[in-house]
């Protein structure tokens, strides 16, 4: 920041407008643990399954394409004791590399339906709608008789891939698409093999149970007219991956998730993640204060009840995340769009513009990645998301126990000191800079 703004500037910036304070009972959405997990099409075992044996055993008659789709369910049934929800309909399946039993919509079909005559799982089928939010997965859970039958048949299963990057269609994560490995995405692999054989050094478990079969894919989004010279989609879109862990809520994290003989964990999060990232990238330096509160503070004072000011970060927040996804004409609709279920929507759609311009103000070094286009958001994530990468590496590097939930780091307290002196490292973004000056891709442009 080049200098501080006036107390006369910041009123101008924000100035009440004849808004009355308001006193606001906030509520807080928590996310559901639905009960039920996507099936893995990675899983594999070394148990050999025959048409002969299946029927003898199970009663079941099966024709040979639906072998491989009957082994991927009983894997997912050993690995699992939630149900499993799959697509039963006529819709795409992962490319060969990331779909090994070479699944259809007819094999599974006709595997699922042999499965449900003869009483050994329990089906329920799924809702196709062209609205993303009403659509239902299929979900299947093993009888008594088929989990035991699963325990007995079943030595071990594995995850049957070498790779831990994955490109994904933007706006369909559902679709796996084929791709040709660069520097960069070598160099990203390289780090997650590393960080899989700590994680298994480590000994992470969560409730005392250690996580076996771990394979965490680092997602990048194939973005339509994203191309390079050779016409391969860019890797320079998402960048995030999600463990197990992911689903914890905060104030549970550190009672369930552990190290073998690590002790007391302690988690540490980026404040403003992506706006640091991005400052970092620009100016190789942090955000001297935290943006979202700073404005929030700034905008809400004239608006609000005094004690609340710490409620409306999050919603500060939300607003500047959306700014460099939209070109400016769109940010009152954007916000419109990201509030529709709040009761004071109009009052944070009326504020937004404000809200920007604030932030403009106060980081002018980062202003340019604000009212862009969804493709800036998304290389925003990429920046964001590398950081994270880069903290991982380096806490692998000095054999210090972690992992991460988006942005935020837990490990254990005893290394408190020289953890947070990687997290916080201004260097954090220079394996990125050095690694794309050599990728076939190029840099961020």
């Amino acid at each position: 920041m080049e200098r501080e703004p006036s107390i006369s500037e910041l009123n101008e910036l924000f100035g009440a407008d004849g808004y009355e304070p308001l006193d606001i009972e906030w509520e807080e959405v928590e996310e559901e643990n639905e009960g039920w997990v996507k099936i893995n099409y990675l899983l594999n075992t070394k148990t050999q399954f025959t048409k002969e044996t299946i029927k003898e055993e199970l009663g079941i008659k099966l024709v040979t394409n639906q072998l491989p789709t009957f082994k991927l369910f009983m894997c997912n049934f050993y690995q699992y004791e939630d149900p499993i929800g799959f697509s039963i309909g006529n819709n795409a399946h992962p490319p060969k590399a990331w779909n090994p039993h070479q699944v259809t919509y007819s094999t599974i079909q006709g595997v699922v339906k042999k499965l449900e005559d003869k009483g050994l799982i329990t089906f329920t089928k799924g809702k196709a709608s062209e609205y993303k939010e009403d659509r239902l997965l299929s979900k299947a859970s093993a009888s008594k008789k088929l989990s035991q039958w699963v325990i007995d048949t079943i030595d071990e299963v594995y995850v049957d891939c070498d790779t831990h990057v994955r490109l994904r269609l933007a706006g369909n994560p559902n679709t796996v698409l084929p791709y040709e490995p660069t520097t960069y995405t070598n160099k990203v692999d390289s780090i997650m093999k590393n960080y899989h054989k700590k994680l298994s050094q480590w000994g992470l478990q969560i409730d005392g149970i250690t996580l076996d079969n771990l394979h965490l894919f680092v997602n990048y989004q194939a973005v339509k007219d994203q191309k390079d010279v050779k016409g391969n989609y860019l890797f320079r879109h998402g960048g995030r991956w999600y463990g197990p862990w992911n689903s914890i809520g905060s104030k549970e994290r550190l009672k369930r998730i552990s190290f073998k003989n690590a002790g007391t964990l302690t988690e540490e999060d980026y404040q403003a993640s992506c706006s640091n990232a991005l400052s970092l990238w620009e100016s190789g330096q942090w955000l001297d204060k935290d943006p979202y509160e700073f404005v929030g503070l700034g905008v809400l004072k004239n608006f609000y009840a005094d004690g609340i000011e710490n409620k409306m970060r999050d919603r500060i927040k939300k607003v500047i995340n959306i700014a460099p996804n939209v070109g400016k004409g769109k940010l009152k609709a954007a916000v419109g769009g990201k509030f529709k279920k709040h009761k004071h929507q109009k009052l944070m759609v009326s504020l937004s513009e404000r809200i920007i311009a604030g932030f403009k103000f106060l980081n002018p070094h980062i202003a340019h990645w604000i009212y862009k286009s969804e493709l800036t958001g998304r290389k925003a994530m990429f920046i964001e998301s590398n950081l994270v990468l880069g903290v991982i590496d380096r806490f692998c590097k000095a054999d210090i126990p972690v992992v991460s939930i988006y942005d935020s780091f837990i490990f254990p307290k005893k290394y408190k000191q020289e953890a947070m002196k990687i997290i916080y490292d201004t260097k954090g973004l220079d394996w990125l800079k050095q690694t794309l000056a050599k990728d076939e891709q190029g840099s961020i442009k």
